[in-house]
């Protein structure tokens, strides 16, 4: 994400909008500060040939304004 803003209101924190995968547990895991996706899972096995889950960035290190996007 970007913001036009400077300093900390346009700092970006991320988080994930995802139902769980197998068994309760977390597919994917987004670092809060840069926005990196990574999985936190082996997809051995899976009968799914994709996920689609939405990230949410908010600036001011999350305590602003937000925006989403799919991710697919």
């Amino acid at each position: 994400a970007t913001d036009k803003d400077t300093g900390n209101y346009s700092a970006m924190a991320y988080r994930l909008i995802i139902p769980p995968i197998k068994e309760g547990k977390e597919g994917f895991v987004v670092e809060t500060y840069t926005g990196l996706i990574k999985t936190a899972m082996l997809f051995h096995n899976m009968r799914r040939s994709y996920f689609k889950f939405q990230v949410i960035a908010t600036d001011n290190y999350g305590k602003g304004l937000s925006g989403k996007a799919d991710v697919l």
